[in-house]
């Protein structure tokens, strides 16, 4: 498996050929077109935060080639027709060449202390870990993961607690085109003081790495 790193969280996985999008949001408009993507064949998205789910990128994407949208019940309730397949916490599916297991991960708090909305995380071969702005998880153990790093509602704390938790060896860090779309490492650094068994491959917009 590859993955291939867009801005904010947005990943492109690919496996035999076939190609999954991951959280494509405003960030990633701002900067690429569905023009610059290769040939995709599903979109999963963690929740329903614009930075993970653009409608008009997406919409770019399904004008392409039309392609199933995974999405949590409350994702669906925003984007309405663009999610066409509701995927729940504990469900799993087969797409893409893929096995995708959601779990039930919250969305960190908000910056005024409130609950964020419901956030799915996805394992894709039981191998990679999409955490989105999820910061916990409860009986998984999986060895590579992306995990936000940053924003105004995720700590250098949450990605090292929550990577040590799931016994990851392999992250890439995620989430933080809202401060600088430069590698952050500085801030990996400080993950890594916190979680130090890890491989933090930090990867440019556009750049892969193999899983």
């Amino acid at each position: 498996m590859n993955a291939t790193k867009y801005p904010q969280s947005c990943l492109v996985l690919e496996k035999d050929g076939r190609r999954i999008l991951i959280d494509p949001g405003s960030f990633m408009a701002g900067k690429f077109s569905a023009g610059d993507l290769p040939e995709l064949n599903a979109i999963f998205l963690t929740h329903r935060h614009p930075d993970h789910a653009d409608a008009d990128f997406i919409r770019s994407v399904l004008a392409k080639k039309s392609v199933p949208v995974y999405g949590n019940p409350d994702t669906k309730e925003l984007l309405g027709e663009l999610v066409s397949d509701i995927i729940e916490p504990g469900q799993s599916v087969e797409t893409a060449s893929f096995s995708v297991k959601a779990y039930d991960m919250p969305h960190c708090p908000m910056p005024d202390g409130s609950a964020g909305p419901p956030n799915n995380g996805y394992v894709f071969d039981q191998s990679f870990l999409h955490a989105g702005d999820g910061v916990s998880v409860e009986g998984l153990q999986v060895e590579n993961a992306a995990v936000a790093i940053a924003g105004p509602d995720i700590s250098l704390r949450d990605a090292a607690d929550l990577i040590k938790s799931i016994g990851a060896k392999k992250v890439i860090p995620v989430h933080y085109s809202i401060f600088s779309d430069e590698k952050p490492m500085s801030a990996v650094g400080l993950v890594k003081k916190g979680a130090t068994d890890v491989e933090m491959v930090v990867l440019a917009n556009a750049e892969s790495t193999s899983l």
